[in-house]
């Protein structure tokens, strides 16, 4: 079978859509019910599994196996649609062959279903050109942290990831390291250990704290011990390129809590690394505080899916890819089909390749682990044999001997086994 697309403009070559490639098996609701391939009740036997890959919406049932391939996705046409209709993810070409049109649609894969909006490829812009391109859709499931980003107001960054060095860090055996300035406790940061003699004290003050996620802050707050006595003045720095830049000097204030020094950012930039250098080399912080804007490597609630249009020269279709934590993972496609493009990017000829299906699919949760359903199972066994394990003593005596030989425990007496 075939149809034709008759350009509009009556001298542009005539693009016909094939469907001869063999498709998978199609099978439509009303085959289903035919067939009786609806869930079946859970058949409690001894060595099968009847609880993994269930449906935990539908009380003892079993899944049906939806997909011949986990790598790949099928166009969902509702019962009653054509597969040339407008919900059809069907492959069309312009009426001057120089755009590929994708109907809109929906696409069901291992992750449930995705919605497709209509999509127009303007084949010279994107550089097709002189070959045969497979186009589709290629199917993610992300799961994996993400960067968020929060806004904060005075807030300590006790447990953020960061790297901290201070003009401390030369003394060996200092006291009070700058990670106490990061601390929610009463230790502090000295730059002054009485148990060290005088020439062995540091002759500078900074700071220096780095984070893996980039944050902008617009006050930054460096409080000293209550009851402190302090002089001088502290100046700000960013590093930009491995060259360290003064963004704002400020003097020691003093409220009813305890002396500090406040840095207030007019312009907020995003910043990896900052550096807080004194005037005086006497100096104590007990806490570093912030308000602005923080990144944080945060665990998304569900997995996500997402999609996106793909062109492959046909002999360059790759088997895998990258996903957002570096790993190679297989690659999940939804055919639609072959295209073959000429050296002035003009389409010549489709080959439509769609999979389809024609009933809905609604993803599995794999609620339970093996080990937990085979639990479930041995449970199952001892209670559906409840009499002859427990209220005969000579078969209680032997399961018992049984149980204790599958834990590789030694027994002084195995002709109990046996009786």
């Amino acid at each position: 079978m075939s149809q034709a697309l008759t350009p509009l403009n009556g001298g542009q070559l005539q693009v016909t859509t094939t469907l001869s490639t063999p498709r998978r098996k199609v099978i439509s609701e009303k085959a289903v019910e035919l067939r009786k391939l609806y869930p079946q009740a859970t058949e409690w036997v001894p060595g099968g599994r009847p609880i993994y890959g269930r449906l935990p919406s539908v009380s003892e049932s079993y899944q049906i196996d939806f997909f011949e391939e986990k790598t790949q996705g099928w166009v969902y046409i509702p019962y009653g649609e054509g597969i040339f209709g407008p919900n059809s993810l069907e492959v069309v070409s312009s009426d001057d062959n120089q755009f590929i049109i994708i109907k809109g649609g929906n696409i069901v894969w291992e992750y449930g279903q995705i919605s497709i909006n209509p999509t127009i490829i303007n084949c010279s812009t994107v550089g097709l050109q002189s070959t045969r391109y497979l186009i589709g859709y290629q199917l993610l499931y992300d799961d994996a942290p993400f960067d968020a980003q929060y806004s904060v107001s005075d807030f300590s960054l006790s447990g953020y990831d960061l790297e901290i060095s201070s003009s401390t860090d030369d003394v060996v055996g200092w006291k009070y390291p700058p990670v106490n300035c990061f601390l929610n406790n009463s230790y502090v940061w000295k730059t002054r250990d009485e148990s060290f003699p005088t020439y062995a004290q540091p002759t500078q003050a900074f700071l220096t704290w780095k984070s893996k996620k980039y944050a902008a802050y617009s006050n930054i707050t460096l409080r000293c011990p209550a009851n402190t006595v302090y002089t001088g003045s502290a100046s700000l720095y960013n590093k930009i390129d491995n060259q360290w830049y003064l963004i704002q000097e400020t003097s020691i204030q003093e409220d009813s809590a305890s002396q500090f020094f406040k840095f207030e950012l007019d312009n907020l930039t995003f910043q990896e690394e900052w550096k807080v250098e004194w005037s005086t080399a006497d100096i104590a912080i007990e806490a570093v505080l912030v308000s602005g804007v923080l990144t944080i490597l945060s665990n998304p609630a569900t997995g996500t899916t997402r999609y996106a249009l793909v062109a492959y020269p046909e002999n360059a279709v790759p088997k895998e890819f990258e996903n957002s934590l570096g790993e190679k993972v297989p690659l999940v496609i939804c055919k639609l089909a072959y295209v073959d493009v000429d050296e002035l990017s003009q389409v010549i000829k489709i080959d439509d390749v769609r999979d389809i299906v024609y009933r809905d699919y609604k993803p599995v949760a794999e609620w339970l682990t093996r080990s937990q359903d085979k639990d479930l199972i041995d449970l199952y066994e001892i209670v559906s044999d409840y009499s002859g394990l427990w209220l005969e003593p000579q078969s209680l005596l032997k399961y018992e001997y049984e149980q204790l030989a599958d834990e590789s425990i030694q027994l002084s007496n195995s002709s109990v086994l046996g009786s």
